[in-house]
């Protein structure tokens, strides 16, 4: 191992959930950084995340849970229905007294306005218009040239730009990209009161429809008090030559609106009813990277969804990029260690816990794309429900109880650095959570 203190001038490009979050982390630990995005202002795109108890543990660390809590949507269980209504198992969704923090589901463009707030807030500078084009490094640093025909040179960087990563074809030019899933995800917000009023839906629940091919979620995204709540329905459909980037964005709200209820005719009240009267629509293909040959190269490493991108049907994509955010710069503290060892352990460490659960989203996405109908239907959903009786929550959720503290001390005992004489973010202050 190399001796002495390492440069740890960071370059961090991605600006968003994972990269927001690295940026508050480190600017938290005093370690001198630069962040970079690519579009030319902060985005208001997307449906909804939902921050399970692993992902709120970070965003209590970062100082954003009291904001995240109060603007969001307490989720507790999941009610899993078929096409006609009958309901057929629930599914518990996380709770503060037996994780120690909640579930809360949000609006996406919500929770990026809270992260760069925080930001902000700490002094820190997002450069915006930052499209990268080009990478190089040498053992020394690293440079990186945007698209503006400017520079910027680091000891490290930190690659958190996203299932479309341009880092990554620095890091794994081997690798052709993402793996399109044959999904295209939809989703709609409905703001009509009276349909809300009338669904009488149970704000501490997702609803979940599984008809004969796919299902439709449907919940409350915003915190009861917000003046004027909405619903947020979503669903994958199956598109098995990708629809360009550029015809999908262009689709119209009616033509997604019609495709949705094309898909869902017959199924159970409010399905159609919160379909027709959505007043804005996302939409986008589904990609996945499981299992990536590595992560990092040299004083370059990848993070959140640039290294391990997830089918969103289980909801963890966003709370494992949190995590990495946090854990990677809790080691970036020690600038006595060598950054190409410390990432080399942090992705040994960190691939089989994202790596299990990418793979687990990818098998249940597959599944529920296979068509089934009559008694073969009825009977995948009693074994469903039988199952869920079974076993018993605390293995359900297992992965709610990560603490990014115990893969913190893991890498630094290989690295041979004692973890209690190692700083951590809880004794510097955290600021309001």
């Amino acid at each position: 191992m190399e001796s002495g203190v390492q440069d740890r001038r960071v370059l961090l490009v991605g600006g968003g959930l994972c990269g927001l979050t690295a940026a508050i982390f480190l600017k938290m630990a005093n370690i001198p950084f630069r962040i970079f995005e690519s579009s030319d202002s902060p985005t208001n795109i997307g449906g909804t995340v939902t921050i399970f108890p692993n992902g709120m543990k970070v965003l209590r660390e970062c100082g954003v849970k009291d904001a995240v809590v109060g603007r969001g949507a307490s989720t507790r269980r999941a009610v899993i229905q078929d096409q006609f209504g009958r309901q057929f198992s629930t599914l518990t969704m996380g709770a503060a007294e037996t994780y120690s923090e909640p579930t809360i589901t949000i609006r996406r463009a919500l929770l990026h306005k809270i992260l760069i707030e925080k930001a902000e807030g700490l002094g820190v500078k997002i450069e915006y218009g930052k499209r990268l084009v080009n990478l190089s490094q040498d053992h020394k640093k690293v440079s990186a040239e945007f698209g503006d025909q400017t520079r910027a040179e680091g000891a490290i960087l930190l690659g958190a730009d996203g299932v479309h990563s341009i880092v990554r074809k620095h890091v794994v030019p081997e690798n052709g990209g993402p793996a399109y899933s044959g999904l295209v995800f939809f989703a709609g917000f409905v703001d009509d009161q009276e349909l809300i009023s009338r669904a009488d839906l149970d704000r501490a629940a997702q609803y979940v429809t599984v008809g004969p091919i796919g299902f439709f979620g449907y919940s409350h995204v915003d915190h009861p008090t917000a003046p004027r709540p909405s619903v947020l329905w979503n669903c994958y459909l199956r598109q098995d030559n990708r629809i360009p980037s550029t015809d999908l964005k262009s689709m119209s709200d009616q033509a997604i609106r019609q495709r949705v209820m094309d898909a869902h005719q017959g199924w159970h009240w409010p399905v159609l009813d919160l379909i027709e009267n959505s007043t804005t629509f996302c939409r986008t293909s589904v990609f996945e990277i499981i299992g990536l040959n590595r992560w990092s190269r040299g004083r370059v490493v990848l993070i959140g969804d640039a290294a391990h991108a997830m089918n969103p049907v289980a909801g963890q994509g966003a709370n494992m990029a949190l995590e990495d955010a946090q854990l990677l710069t809790e080691l970036l503290k020690h600038p006595e260690l060598p950054a190409e060892q410390l990432f080399r352990h942090f992705e040994a460490v960190r691939k089989p816990r994202v790596t299990r659960a990418a793979r687990r989203a990818h098998r249940s996405s597959k599944l529920t794309m296979v068509r089934v109908s009559g008694l073969r239907q009825w009977f995948r959903n009693a074994a469903y429900a039988a199952w869920t009786r079974m076993v018993p929550d605390r293995w359900t959720n297992r992965r709610f109880t990560y603490e990014v503290g115990r893969d913190r001390e893991e890498i630094l005992r290989r690295l041979s650095i004692h973890p209690q004489t190692s700083p951590s973010f809880s004794a510097m202050g955290k600021g309001s959570s």
